[in-house]
Order: C-alpha cells, then structure tokens, then sequence
C-alpha cells in the first residue's frame, strides 16, 4: 500500500530538490526594504556543478544564479536573450553568428572574462578526451568534430576577432543553437586551462567552480548542503541577499517542521498540510502546474524490453488516475511525454497507453510471454522479471507501482541506491529500468526532445535510436519557420511516443510554502525562481 505520506518522500528530493516558490505581489517587493542577510532554503545537492557535465535539474537550477552562458533563457516564455554577450548578428545563410561581449565582465574571482573563454569552454567541450560525443548543439559548429576525431588542433568555426568580438560558424543552418547556447554555462580558461579533458570532471571546480554570476559557491559539504555568497563582480549589480545557505534535508516530515519552526524559510509540503500553511497568516503559499514529467525508463538493448510491444503494455497496465486521486488529491496531472504541455512545443495529440488492463495482457501475448504457474509471464526460458533503479527517495513511488505491473504478469523488484549510484547506472548495459523524471524549463523544450530521442546522446540510457526521428530532428534544425518546425516536431512526438520509450506516469503540482520575512518576485517555474535570486531580500 502508499499513502501521500509515503508518495511525498518519493517526490520531494527526487531530483536532489526541494525547493520552493513563495508568491510575493510586485508592489510587495517594492515595499520591502534592502538588507543584508543570508536566506536559509531547502536545496538538495545536485550531481556536479561542472558545466558541461551535470545531470540532474538541481545543477541547472542552480547554474541560473551562479553563471551564465553568452545567452540564456527568459521565463517563463523561454525566449533567448542576450547574457554575457550584449548582441548578435546572423549571417544571410544563417550559418555564421557573430557576437559582442559584454565589457567589464569579471569571473568570481576578479579575473576578466574574455572571447579566450568562450573558445576554451567549446575546445573542452569538443576535446578528444572529454568523455562521451558531442552535444548536438556542439557538434553544429564547423570543426568540432574534426576536432573530437583528432583531425584538427581547434575547432575551426570559432573566430576570435577582437574588440570584444567572437564569430562561430556553423556547418549548416540551425534553428536551435541560440536556444543551445543558453545551456552552455561559460568555463574560466585562467583556472582550467592546465587541467586534463579526462580529469576535469573529477577535479575540484566541480564542486567549488568559480563562474561569473551573482552568486558564487562558497561550500559544499555532502550530506549537509551548500552555502553560496554574493558575488562582488557581477555585472547586474550585487544581489540584495549577502547568503543563500541550502540544506539538504531529504526527509518531507522533516523539512516542514523545520519550516514551522524558522529553521528554513522556504519548504514544499504535501496535500495533505498545503491548506493548514495556506490558512496560516505567517506563510504564503503558491500552487504552479508542475515543471517535472515523470516515466519509467527501460534499457531498451535487454532483451527484456526490445519489443515495444512489452513497454506499450507497461504503460496499459499502471492506473495514472488511482494514484494522482489517492495519493495527489487531483493535484496531478497524467503524464504522456517529455515537453510540458505549457510549452509551444507540446503535441496534445500523441498515442497514449491509458489504463487498459485487458489491452496489457493482450499485447504480453502478442509479445510471446505466456502467464507461468506462479502469475508471472515468461519466454524462452526466461520470466518477465527486471530490477528498477531508483533512490530511497523514490522507493515509496516504485513500490506503489509494483501490484500494477504484477496484475498483467510483470515481476518488478525495486533496488533502492543513493543518488550518485542512481545517476552511475542510468546508462545501457549498467541497469535494466530505473525510475526518471525529467523537469523542463530548465532547458529550451526542443533540447527536453534532443535529449532523449536523438542519436547519439552523450549519454544514454535507453539504446534508443530510430533513423525516422534522427532525419526528423535534422529537417527542425533547418526549418523555414515556426509553424514548419511545430509539425516536424509533432511527428517526433507521436513516432516516439508509438515507440513508448518510456511508461510516462504523470506530472505533480508544486505545493509552495515560504516564510513571510522572505520576499521573492512572482515566478511561474522553478527555473523562474533561480534566476530572481539576486531579487530574493528579507524584510521584518
């Protein structure tokens, strides 16, 4: 059995994040007067902080309010605006960018920023011996894979002209690489420029980076949190908070006490105490659609689940509505793909395996497993049993899933690992399924897509490849408009989600507390929230 009680623990953290948005009017903000002060949240830790190489939605959460890319994303909408670099030119090819930095930009730790970092951070990226292939949006410019394969001593498609001027040349049109660009948090050359392609992930910078945003890590201690102090260098001006202390307490029983005792000023909570802390005049509350997608993902080179088919009726067999009334009240939403359904890009009108638990057993049939002695199917000698990957998080959630699956004959054990194990065994051959989530606007929503359908994927966890989709996603990178692109990108959708790469489950509300002595801008996603952190301001 799982309550919301049970459910909760599975969800609060299971990114490594429990972090909240209070709701403030914008006259609120104005009122409130400037402090010096230290805001202590309930963060998590993320995977690494090494741009370039983290994984989970805490780090690109957190990279919002500690770096910056040349450009990044505006919230909610998500359009690309300008960052460290204060403008742009498009050739009439649309192949060649050439951008003006921004003048005075300094990195944390007082040294310049300069065109010389910018061609470093894709050098490191592209390196022979940077482990995994190319980015796609990478691997777009002109000369880095040469330069990946060893054929070149630097990517050629990357110009430093001086004046503050860096040109990059594509080998084609993309409509996606400024939406690329602002992913691509910018490395300090002066600090990393002697350190191995092999290594640099393993060394220090990962957990103590110096970037060039408002916020710089100041500690990072496992298993406690992270600390981050205002940057003095930054070129918006210094942030109003002097702190900003995460700690990282996974527990959700835990963490609200700590909410309503003072011990943290922001927290989530459950559905079950969401009214109390609405009805209390010492805290504000904020419901947002939920920014995280939540799925089931299979090793699809096991033998296991190499036939859709198998994947399609794990998908029939799980009761979506059961669970967001029991365990949600409502507060959730079914779940059938990868970009939210706010983005431009969602596709309303993809298949969907519903709860059909007559359909599951059929296709299971179709698929050659037979119902052995004991309920559990079996083929060729082998029985329909796999291992999920998941964190004592996410146990509780895995768990309420298990007498779906076993109804229609599937044996699911679950494997409970910390984090970073979970994160080590998200790759083919290392797990046989684990328990993903996916938060988007953090990312632009055509990259939500790139990251899990195209081939190849730095690094993959599902053996996915469908050359169908792989053309697909080259016409997007090219197409003519908007309108172009929305089709190209709805036939994406609907051939994978045929495909049923993943059991998509279903999408959480964000149930927000905080505290009223902290003041914060209304936002809409978390994504939002991170990046208002230099406006984040107490008041009495």
């Amino acid at each position: 059995m799982f309550t919301r009680r049970s459910f909760l623990r599975a969800v609060i953290g299971a990114t490594g994040a429990g972090m909240v948005i209070p709701f403030v009017r914008t006259s609120d903000l104005l009122a409130a007067p400037a402090r010096a002060s230290q805001a202590v949240i309930n963060l998590g830790e993320p995977d690494t902080l090494f741009s370039g190489a983290s994984r989970s939605a805490l780090a690109g959460f957190i990279y919002n309010f500690i770096g910056n890319g040349l450009v990044r994303f505006r919230h909610p909408d998500m359009d690309v605006v300008a960052d460290l670099a204060e403008s742009w030119t498009i050739s009439p090819d649309a192949r060649t960018y050439t951008f003006t930095l921004r003048r005075g930009v300094r990195w944390q730790d007082g040294e310049p920023f300069t065109a010389q970092d910018v061609k470093f951070t894709f050098e490191l990226w592209a390196h022979p011996e940077w482990p995994g292939p190319l980015s796609a949006n990478v691997a777009t410019i002109q000369g880095a894979q040469a330069y990946k394969d060893k054929q070149a001593s630097e990517i050629t498609g990357i110009k430093i002209l001086g004046g503050q001027r860096i040109q990059v040349t594509l080998t084609e049109p993309s409509a996606v690489f400024l939406a690329g660009l602002a992913l691509a948090i910018m490395l300090p050359r002066h600090l990393l420029k002697d350190v191995p392609p092999a290594d640099a992930q393993k060394h220090p910078f990962a957990r103590k980076p110096v970037y060039t945003g408002p916020f710089m890590v100041d500690a990072w201690r496992t298993g406690e949190g992270l600390t981050f102090t205002a940057s003095p260098n930054h070129f918006r001006g210094r942030p109003r908070l002097d702190t900003i202390a995460g700690r990282n307490i996974p527990d959700p029983a835990a963490a609200q006490a700590e909410l309503r005792a003072g011990g943290v000023l922001l927290g989530t909570t459950d559905p079950d105490h969401f009214d109390s802390f609405a009805r209390d005049p010492a805290f504000r509350t904020q419901t947002l659609a939920g920014g995280g997608g939540w799925f089931l993902q299979f090793d699809l080179t096991n033998p296991l689940f190499s036939d859709r088919r198998v994947r399609q009726a794990i998908s029939h067999a799980i009761d979506r509505k059961a669970i967001i009334d029991s365990v949600f009240r409502g507060k959730a939403e079914a779940n059938f793909g990868i970009p939210s359904p706010l983005s431009w890009l969602f596709n309303p009108k993809i298949s969907r395996f519903d709860f059909n638990v007559e359909r599951a057993k059929t296709l299971l049939d179709e698929a050659g497993w037979k119902v052995g002695p004991d309920g559990i199917r079996g083929k060729d000698g082998r029985r329909l049993d796999f291992s999920l990957n998941c964190t004592a998080r996410t146990k509780d959630w895995a768990v309420s899933l298990q007498p779906f699956l076993k109804n229609v004959g599937v044996n699911m054990k679950v494997d409970v690992v910390e984090f970073g194990t979970w994160i080590q065994r998200l790759r083919v051959g290392v797990h046989e399924a684990s328990f993903g989530g996916w938060f988007n606007f953090i990312i632009d929503p055509r990259a939500d897509l790139q990251a899990h359908f195209l081939s190849p994927r730095p690094v993959d966890a599902s053996g996915y490849r469908n050359d169908r989709v792989d053309r697909l996603f080259k016409q997007a990178r090219t197409a003519a408009d908007r309108s172009q692109e929305k089709r190209i990108y709805d036939e994406i959708q609907e051939v994978t989600a045929r495909d049923a790469v993943y059991a998509y489950l279903w999408r959480p509300q964000d149930l927000l507390v905080a505290r009223n002595t902290l003041v914060i801008p209304e936002v809409k996603t978390q994504s939002e929230l991170y990046q208002s952190a230099p406006r984040w301001e107490l008041r009495a």
